[in-house]
């Protein structure tokens, strides 16, 4: 279900449980958060994610298991070093 136009103007912003997973463990990494970061979610439901800067560039969610471990390697070699 969208965010109603009134909140997303007001900069409000819908996230599932992993993406705040995901938030989170970039915010405790502060001031150290590395360059390049892939981060693993395992618990009630699993997902990994490319992130950084602390910002996230693809995620496995949506995936089947088998398909999510395959992304997740292909996420790992697509990573520029830069």
């Amino acid at each position: 279900m969208p965010i109603p136009e009134e909140y997303s103007a007001m900069g409000v912003r819908r996230y599932g449980y992993h993406g705040i997973s995901y938030e989170s463990i970039v915010y405790q990494l502060q001031p150290n958060v590395p360059k390049k970061l892939i981060v693993a979610h395992l618990g009630n439901g699993a997902s990994i994610s490319a992130i950084r800067n602390g910002e996230c560039l693809d995620t496995s969610m949506a995936l089947t298991p088998p398909a999510a471990s395959s992304a997740a390697r292909a996420l790992e070699t697509s990573i520029p070093a830069s």
